[in-house]
């Protein structure tokens, strides 16, 4: 994780510095932006990496200061409470809270976390509102299968209106749910063909229409 990370924010640097002109490098006054390395952790485990890039190296307390060095901030999540994560109200908090459920859809923190999301919408600013909806519609509802329900999730978040927000999310997370097992039982019956399964068969086992399962062979 350290060199990854050395090998992420060096990327950054380098297109900054690619990117402004020559005339403006050469100001004596001309800095680099600062850069402050973040993990995200969400992992069952404890974290175990070293934290500092001067642990990745060998021999690192024989050269003092003069090596690269950094430390980088981690969030361990699922070792700080959700009540920790939302005291302060903020865009990142809120998104570090959301990111934890994420995978969590169909359980009860998932729905808690969404509710106290549009509660709280209105102690964000105007930009903070706007870059939350358009990582929650990326990371949150990507791939939904319904356009309206999706558009009734962001403007009820924006309203601050709780219900008819955690009703459109639910309903987008069944629908997931439904697609991905749609999808699933597909899959079966396409291999049930390829391995010349009757028809019958496949009908039995999937639950699909004999003339569904005709159009997999098409």
């Amino acid at each position: 994780m350290p060199f990854r990370l050395l090998k992420y924010m060096v990327n950054l640097l380098d297109d900054v510095f690619k990117n402004t002109t020559e005339e403006v490098r050469e100001r004596k006054e001309f800095r680099l932006p600062a850069i402050v390395p973040i993990v995200l952790y969400n992992g069952e485990g404890s974290w175990t990496p070293v934290q500092s890039f001067k642990e990745y190296t060998t021999n690192y307390g024989d050269f003092g200061d003069n090596i690269i060095d950094f430390k980088y901030l981690l969030f361990d999540l699922n070792r700080q409470s959700e009540d920790d994560i939302l005291t302060t109200h903020k865009l990142l908090d809120f998104v570090f809270d959301v990111d934890l459920k994420r995978n969590l859809h169909s359980t009860e923190d998932f729905h808690r976390v969404t509710q106290k999301l549009a509660g709280l919408s209105h102690e964000l600013t105007e930009d903070d509102v706007k870059t939350f909806i358009s990582w929650f519609n990326r990371a949150i509802l990507k791939g939904s299968v319904d356009e309206k329900l999706e558009k009734e999730a962001v403007e009820a978040f924006v309203k601050g209106e709780v219900k008819p927000m955690s009703y459109a999310i639910d309903r987008l997370i069944e629908k997931e749910a439904e697609k991905k097992s749609d999808n699933k039982v597909l899959l079966i019956a396409r291999r049930m063909l390829k391995r010349d399964r009757p028809i019958e068969e496949i009908v039995e086992d999937t639950g699909l229409t004999r003339e569904e399962i005709e159009k997999l062979r098409a």
